[in-house]
């Protein structure tokens, strides 16, 4: 029972290690450049795998109609060529 408690304490003590280490180590200008590259990607994306990539398996488009497009319809529409007037 002892060496259960002992292994027990040594991975709890390395789990919050890990966690406390992984916590300090954020620089926020780094996530702030991360969020602005993925923006980026998918605004300029003209493919479906990379839209499907970056979207939310239940993303929802908000637009100010009364539909609100899903992440497949959102994709559909952002990956079909632009119709001419």
């Amino acid at each position: 029972m002892r060496i259960v408690n002992c292994a027990l304490l040594t991975f709890v003590v390395c789990v919050a290690s890990i966690s406390l280490w992984s916590q300090a180590t954020r620089d926020p200008t780094k996530d702030r450049e991360a969020i602005i590259a993925l923006e980026q990607e998918w605004l300029h994306a003209s493919n479906a795998a990379t839209l499907d990539r970056i979207l939310a398996s239940d993303f929802v488009h908000v637009v100010p109609v009364d539909h609100f497009p899903t992440k497949q319809e959102h994709i559909e529409n952002g990956i079909r060529p632009a119709q001419k007037p």
